[in-house]
């Protein structure tokens, strides 16, 4: 487990330095089109100087920042500067290029300006996507047709909560205030699809865990869980020993009866295949136990953590199926996600021939910044149809 853990720190710094560093590269040659050339040389090495700053600095923070004295302001503000430079390359890579087009098309040059400007705004924004932004909360409201739902089912409510990764960076405190504005919507059941749990200190888990506990009668239908990738990083027998003391019902490739009807509603949840890169090859067998228990006609949710089940859930008849996994990629615009296609379904709703799927934006965060992408909590409606 400690060598699989390593790969994934590995893989991740990996592609961030080198995506960094390419924009770094991108950035610097744009910087030509703004400044003299006596200054170009010195602004471009101050950027590259930068970005592997910015890297070593986010990494820091997500491997020691807990430890380091008064550090989770630190922290966040090391996470402030890596955001601020990503900015910083993006648009300055952009606008270099508009500067480009415009001197080779009309003769008009940039004026070096633009690049303080620049600077300050992205600087702005950084700020502004690690020290506020996370703060903020999105309640999405989402009605799912269901055909032949039991009439007594017409309306039922399901909260989803996703990726909370309670640990450095995101306090019990904080599942708390997201508990008190999930029961403000009075849904029937609360959902969560993974990554609940992320700190080492085994204190912390039997914490929330009591706290969900003391939650659990405010939800009428009960509270449901399955396991994300990041509990395995984390001790699962602590975790499964804080769990054994609270009224959550895990799913792990299994199914329960949330209310009798014609026909009865049944969740189903699949476990984390620990493995992301063998999500798709699991996932039909993972699907299959899962499903196995419930009767056919059943109406039928499933909760699944990695988005890439919907396409098995879907050929199973699941009607819904609740994911999370991918923090909507934590910076987007416009509702879209300014991440690469790492994920085939990234953020928010999609269909297939009747059967849904919701990719949650995460309601917490393993990097602690968030922009154009607020933490939220998804509800989801039952209509007969």
């Amino acid at each position: 487990m400690y060598m699989q853990k390593m790969g994934v720190w590995v893989r991740v710094a990996s592609t961030i330095s080198l995506t960094m560093l390419i924009l770094a590269g991108w950035t610097a040659a744009s910087l030509y089109n703004w400044l003299p050339a006596d200054a170009w040389r010195e602004a471009a090495c101050v950027v590259v100087v930068f970005d592997i700053a910015s890297v070593l600095l986010l990494l820091l923070a997500q491997r020691s920042g807990r430890h380091i004295p008064a550090g989770l302001f630190l922290v966040r503000f090391m996470a402030a500067v890596f955001v601020w430079q990503l900015l910083f390359d993006v648009l300055g890579s952009l606008f270099g290029l508009f500067g480009w087009a415009c001197l080779q098309l009309m003769g008009w040059s940039v004026p070096s300006a633009v690049g303080f400007i620049l600077l300050g705004g992205t600087a702005m924004l950084g700020l502004y996507s690690v020290f506020i932004e996370p703060r903020l909360l999105d309640r999405n409201h989402l009605t799912i047709p269901v055909s032949g739902l039991d009439e007594n089912l017409d309306g039922f409510t399901i909260a989803q909560l996703s990726d909370v990764h309670l640990g450095a960076f995101v306090p019990v405190s904080a599942l708390q205030r997201l508990l008190d504005a999930a029961v403000q919507e009075k849904p029937d059941v609360l959902v969560i699809t993974g990554d609940l749990f992320d700190s080492p200190e085994p204190a912390v888990n039997d914490t929330a865990a009591r706290l969900l506990d003391s939650y659990a009668e405010r939800f009428p239908d009960g509270i449901y869980y399955v396991w994300g990738n990041h509990e395995y990083y984390r001790d699962t027998k602590a975790i499964q020993q804080s769990l054994a003391v609270a009224r959550i019902h895990e799913l792990r490739n299994s199914s329960r009866l949330v209310r009798a009807g014609e026909p009865p509603l049944y969740f189903a949840g699949v476990d984390y295949p620990v493995t992301q890169g063998v999500t798709r090859v699991k996932a039909p067998r993972f699907v299959r136990a899962a499903c196995e228990a419930v009767p056919a006609g059943a109406t039928l949710i499933m909760l699944a953590h990695h988005p890439d089940f919907f396409d098995d859930a879907a050929k199973a008849g699941v009607v819904l199926t609740l994911s999370g996994h991918t923090h909507g990629g934590q910076m987007g615009l416009f509702g879209h996600t300014l991440m690469p296609p790492l994920f085939r379904y990234w953020r928010g709703l999609y269909e297939q021939a009747g059967h849904y799927c919701y990719v949650h934006k995460g309601s917490g965060g393993r990097f602690p910044y968030r922009l154009g992408c607020m933490p939220e909590i998804a509800y989801f409606t039952l209509r007969r149809k």
